[in-house]
């Protein structure tokens, strides 16, 4: 058996129709569990044995980890030849591309490359902006460019005059960043595009070079990524798009499926199908695909299992939300006595503060976890900051949670001026001396910007200290939220929407737990009792993780939660057709990261600004054919 045989032995038809055929343009549909990842590695390998030479060969994925993780098992496959083969991140590979051209384009070569904090403060000076509204700006920047308009195209499709100021600061900015002769992050692939378009010789030059391109999780693309693609695959076209149409849930990051369609349609692809699903059950195959057909197709597929019928899904519906969390603790303890290690099994959930309820029932009854892709949810920024708040506003004497507020939001107090406040505080005896802080803060010799900073949280203490007399929990949350105007906080910190929307979500969660307490003390103390557990290194923890983390997982068991209209799909989906689809995608997605055991439970009532409404069953788990479901 020569090494083109043996690269083969291990595929199925499909595989091998999709590895030979390598010349030309095609698309690689896989389904979930299909081995695209084995597919694309024995693709690279087959074509080196082909006589292509490995450093013709060029392979995008989305991810440095990714990446990594490609190049090794390429170098595994075939040996040394695979160290040739070029392999990264479309942004790796254009920073690559500019340090060779970017003079084509008025760059010198020798370029920084800005990060978000850099690229703030040039946009500050600028606009002289608030932070908030500064964000919005950047937003639109980012969401031109990555649709590869330029600041004279923006200003000419302007719908109003709101976006005419925007485009002229997206013009200054662009200015402003050639003197500083430096890209940001949303730059690199806008003008690595910019002067493949431009350059004919250069353009030449890079598609001599790598003459097979591979594109991993391709339904991930945005338009920019696309006409990047197209520029390098010339005439030739050779071409590898690797994709699962249902498995595109990340628009709010720039994919564009209906781009990739017509991608595809345009330069005439080939396409092969990976439809053998080598993961799950039949019955956890038929199910998610009788839900998925419910979308819109252009490319239809069929996929099959390997494995054997299996278990029927099993669909709880329970009172409510702590119900909910019992019952996944029963399901739980019920597999791991039947011998599946904690390691084996996932719980699910649409958006992160929905892990809450999960934790707190894991922690009472000392069953080890961890959050995959995230963070515990009393360890939250957020949560931390508004508790402390609490905290210091109960026990003016906590050193802890007064460090942590005292500049948050930011009330221009520097590091300086802290430390100083600090000293003096370090100063006394704080083994044996009981100190008052808040008298520290009124007693503090600070000047200019510190002494307006510390009158301002001086003040918010003693507003939310005359505000919050007698008040109930839910309450206390809500009025320090509100007086120290977090939200706005929220906004001057993080960039993306979907971000601070999730941390007001988990506020939101803050308050509904605060709404079950009637001393603000004993909510305090209940945030901070969590149990320590041991871990057993054989069994492992329990994975938890928003839907989106778990692209790409795949576990011995599965426990969707919360499958309700409003969660999942998303209340913000319900108003556009094309939003349900990536919503019943991202289910899609959830489900088949099952391999033998899929729960799902929808609970009949759950708790909204602390108070409990009846809630509907979300409309995928209908949508599955009732012959794969025991409704319990």
């Amino acid at each position: 058996m020569n090494k083109k045989e043996q690269i083969l032995s291990r595929l199925n038809e499909q595989q091998k129709a999709a590895v030979i055929d390598y010349q030309g343009a095609c698309a690689i549909l896989a389904c979930p569990g299909a081995g695209k990842t084995a597919s694309l590695i024995a693709r690279a390998a087959y074509m080196i044995e082909d006589g292509i030479p490995a450093e013709n060969i060029l392979l995008f994925t989305f991810t440095k980890k990714a990446s990594n993780e490609i190049k090794d098992r390429v170098i595994s496959k075939i040996g040394e030849a695979g160290k040739e083969i070029t392999v990264g991140t479309y942004h790796s590979f254009c920073v690559k591309l500019l340090r060779k051209y970017s003079d084509y384009i008025g760059f010198a070569r020798n370029f920084s490359i800005y990060d978000e904090t850099d690229k703030m403060t040039i946009l500050k000076e600028i606009t002289q902006m608030k932070q908030a509204e500064l964000k919005t700006v950047v937003n639109y920047i980012s969401r031109w460019k990555m649709n590869l308009i330029s600041p004279e195209t923006a200003m000419s499709i302007a719908k109003n005059k709101t976006e005419e100021s925007y485009a002229d600061i997206y013009k200054k900015y662009s200015q402003k960043m050639r003197s500083c002769n430096s890209f940001d992050f949303d730059d690199l692939i806008f003008y690595a595009i910019k002067i493949l378009e431009e350059n004919k010789n250069v353009r030449d030059r890079v598609q001599d070079k790598y003459k097979y391109i591979t594109c991993d999780e391709a339904h991930d693309s945005s338009p920019e990524d696309l006409r990047l693609i197209e520029l390098l695959g010339g005439n030739s076209m050779n071409v590898c798009l690797i994709l699962d149409p249902d498995q595109s849930i990340y628009s709010f990051r720039g994919a564009n499926m209906p781009a990739v369609y017509k991608f595809i349609k345009k330069n005439n692809f080939k396409q092969f199908l990976l439809e053998c699903n080598y993961r799950s059950t039949s019955t956890i195959v038929d199910a998610a695909h009788s839900m998925i057909v419910n979308n819109v197709h252009e490319i239809e597929k069929k996929p099959f299992a390997y494995n054997g019928k299996g278990h029927l899904i099993r669909h709880y519906t329970v009172e409510d939300t702590n119900k909910e969390a019992t019952k996944i603790v029963q399901i739980i303890k019920g597999m791991h006595n039947k011998g599946y290690h904690y390691s084996d099994m996932a719980v699910l959930y649409r958006t992160g503060y929905l892990s809450r309820k999960v934790e707190e029932a894991l922690i009472k009854n000392r069953i080890s976890y961890e959050i995959t892709g995230g963070v515990p949810f009393y360890e939250r920024r957020e949560i931390k900051d508004i508790v402390s708040y609490l905290r210091f506003l109960v026990n003016p004497y906590d050193y802890a949670a007064f460090k942590r507020i005292v500049n948050i939001p930011k009330r221009g107090i520097g590091d300086k001026a802290i430390e100083n406040l600090l000293l003096n505080i370090e100063k006394k005896d704080i083994i044996n001396e009981r100190i008052d802080l808040f008298e520290i803060c009124e007693k503090a010799e600070l000047k200019g910007k510190a002494k307006t900073g510390i009158n301002d949280f001086i003040n918010a203490i003693n507003t939310l200290a005359n505000v919050l007399y007698g008040a109930t929990p839910k309450e206390y949350v809500e009025k320090t939220i509100s007086i120290i105007n977090y939200d706005a906080y929220l906004k001057s910190v993080f960039k993306d929407e979907t971000d601070i929307e999730d941390r007001k979500a988990n506020l939101k969660e803050l308050i509904n737990i605060a709404s079950t307490f009637t001393e603000i003390e004993e909510f305090i103390y209940s945030l901070t009792l969590n149990v320590d557990i041991e871990n057993d290194e054989e069994d492992g923890k329990v994975s938890l993780m928003t839907m989106h983390a778990s692209k790409g997982l795949e576990f011995s068991v599965v426990i969707i939660t919360d499958a309700v209209e409003g969660v999942v799909p998303h209340q913000k989906s319900l108003d556009y057709i094309g939003d349900i689809e990536e919503e019943r995608r991202l289910f899609y997605v959830a489900m088949t990261r099952a391999e033998e055991l899929l729960f799902m439970l929808t609970p009949e009532r759950m708790m909204f600004n602390g108070r409990y409404n009846y809630v509907d069953e979300s409309r995928f788990v209908g949508e599955i054919s009732s012959q794969y479901l025991q409704k319990q």
